[in-house]
Parts: C-alpha cells; structure tokens; sequence
C-alpha cells in the first residue's frame, strides 16, 4: 500500500506538482522523510516499467504503420508536451514571454516549442538554432525563423531577452559550454536573461561522471556571472532516478540556472 501525505489542501498541491521541497530535502541528507521516501517509490516504479519496456515512452505503434493522421497528431501532442515542459521547467508563463525576443538554442529539427508558439496570440519574436539541423526539410513555417548553428562557436541575431537552452549545453567532455554560454550573454539585452536546464546535481548512487560535470557546470556559471556582472541563480526544479535494482538507485536532481545581465 502506498503512503499517501494528510496535508493541508494546500500542501498536498504542492506535493503533488511541486518538487522543491524533495530538492530541498534531498540536499540535507540525513533520514527521508515519509513524503520523500514515497514519493522516491513512486518514481523508482515508473523507472522500472520502463527497464521492461512498459513505460509511457514504449510505442505500441511502428513508425511505418502510422497514418497521416495520426503522425499529426503525435506531432501536436509532442508540441503540446514540449511547450508546457518549456513553461514549467523554465519557471515562466505567456505573460512573460509577451512583448520579447526569444532565441532557442538547440532548438530541433521540428523545434516543437517554437511552433507552438507561433500559434498562441502573442506579440513575440522567434528565432531557433541547431546544430543537427537541415535547412532544405525545414516546414515552411519556421523558413527564416529557424535555421543551422554551432552555438559554441556562433550565435545568429542580437538583441534578444530570452535565451532558452533546453537539453542543449552539456559539460560533456566532446563538447564546449563555457563558449555557448559566453555566445549567449553577447546577445543578451539589459534586463535578459538565459535560461538552461537540466543542469544535473547527483545525490545518491554510483555516478561519478555526473558529479564532474556539476562542478565544471557550476563553475563555468560562477565564471559567466562574475566576469560580466550578471546575477546567476541554480534551483532545483526536480528529481530522477535510474539504476538496475531497488537497492542500488541513482538519485539527482535537476537544477535551472538563470543567468540575468
């Protein structure tokens, strides 16, 4: 049976769809919570349907056995999903966004959040950029709005006050953050700010790669903002699990860094 919390209405809320106090706790250590430890089960179950192939990412369709129809449709759920993640994740509503330039690095090929931001009643203007990116299979649509960059190396336009970097700037060895970061605040107006997630802090579990690339993530954020007098701040939005047994689980959380100039 599992543990359900007796919050206030309130609370529970917030313990249904906000994780920040399971960051917050995670980062004390020291014995779990009833909440946390629930709420750690919970995800280590989901974790573990997708280990045998039963979780939500798991097709039970083949791609060449798709309709017309129903790609559109997988591709409007995918926007959907991509849009309101961007929103959520990146703590921001339409009501910031209206009125601003927006620059998406690493942006995909279909760049599904730009999409569907072009749909919504909102005086914004857009601009994506990827580096696995063929400018001749583009939709029509996103022409002149989406196009190919290496953004560790250069970054189109200027002047913009929202710079997205959604599962796009990795401290992976084979690639360079420090430059894509630094490409970004050259194009960032007064008062902007660059948005990157996931920046993935490890908490529990065998996973030393990860704990390096923290520390040269934080680092690379710490050097940005002293050297070009921007504010920076690192919060934890939520938590993952991985692993191959019950008693041998990785636990991280996934921060946000918000560069301000």
């Amino acid at each position: 049976m599992e543990f359900e919390p007796t919050f206030s209405p309130e609370k529970k809320r917030n313990f249904e769809n906000n994780e920040e106090w399971a960051v917050k706790e995670l980062r004390e250590g020291g014995e779990k919570s009833k909440e946390l430890k629930a709420l750690i089960d919970k995800k280590w179950k989901r974790h573990e349907k997708y280990l045998v192939g039963e979780g939500e990412s798991a097709s039970e369709v083949e791609d060449d056995e798709l309709t017309l129809k129903e790609l559109k449709e997988e591709m409007e759920k995918e926007k959907e999903e991509v849009y309101n993640r961007y929103l959520k994740d990146l703590e921001l509503s339409e009501e910031d966004l209206e009125g601003k330039s927006i620059l998406d690095l690493g942006c995909g090929e279909m760049a599904p959040f730009i999409q569907k931001l072009m749909e919504k009643d909102l005086e914004v203007e857009l601009k994506g950029v990827d580096i696995d990116l063929d400018e001749d299979h583009l939709p029509e649509e996103l022409e002149g709005v989406v196009e190919y960059a290496n953004f560790e190396k250069e970054i189109p336009g200027d002047d913009y006050d929202y710079i997205f970097a959604y599962g796009s700037i990795f401290a992976y060895e084979w690639r360079d953050p420090e430059s894509a970061i630094l490409n970004a605040v050259e194009k960032l107006n007064t008062g902007g700010e660059i948005k990157i997630m996931p920046i993935s802090e490890p908490v529990e579990g065998d996973i030393k790669p990860m704990e390096k690339q923290w520390n040269k993530m934080k680092s690379i954020l710490e050097k940005a903002a002293e050297e070009n007098n921007l504010t920076l701040e690192i919060k934890g939005v939520d938590f993952m699990i991985s692993g191959n047994d019950e008693k041998n689980k990785d636990i991280w959380i996934r921060n946000l860094a918000t560069l301000k100039k």
